[in-house]
């Protein structure tokens, strides 16, 4: 087995990862892992992960390479990797709750194609999607 991070947290516990680049410790006790699939969050009382992505707003997924991870004194965080660097404070990080509304509205879209080199103009569709 490969290691690739070690942290002993605050409590003195020692914390290995294999298929993690980087492990930093939050003022809340909580863990943050890099990895090639994103940034995970480790709360070691629960054992409860959750994971962050792209979709969440990540540069990219993959952030191993160069072991880059720093915890400034104000508590914000920094890692790095293949996929670029994100920086937030820990505290800061809040769920998804809402869900927006879906609306659906005219356009003036219309869709040109080419059959054997000869354009079609199509009506416009009658609706669309948008966020209210």
């Amino acid at each position: 087995m490969d290691i690739r991070a070690l942290l002993k947290d605050r409590s003195g516990a020692l914390w290995v990862g294999n298929a993690v680049s980087c492990i930093l410790e939050d003022e809340d006790g909580q863990l943050w892992l890099s990895t090639n699939k994103g940034l995970a969050q480790f709360r070691p009382t629960s054992g409860q992960f959750r994971n962050f992505s792209v979709a969440d707003g990540l540069p990219g997924d993959d952030l191993t390479g160069w072991s880059a991870r720093f915890r400034s004194e104000r508590g914000e965080m920094f890692f790095g990797g293949y996929s670029g660097a994100v920086a937030f404070h820990p505290r800061e990080v809040r769920d998804q709750t809402s869900v927006p509304r879906i609306v659906l509205v005219q356009t003036p879209f219309r869709c040109i194609t080419s059959v054997r080199g000869r354009q079609h103009l199509t009506a416009p569709k009658q609706a669309s999607v948008g966020a209210a």
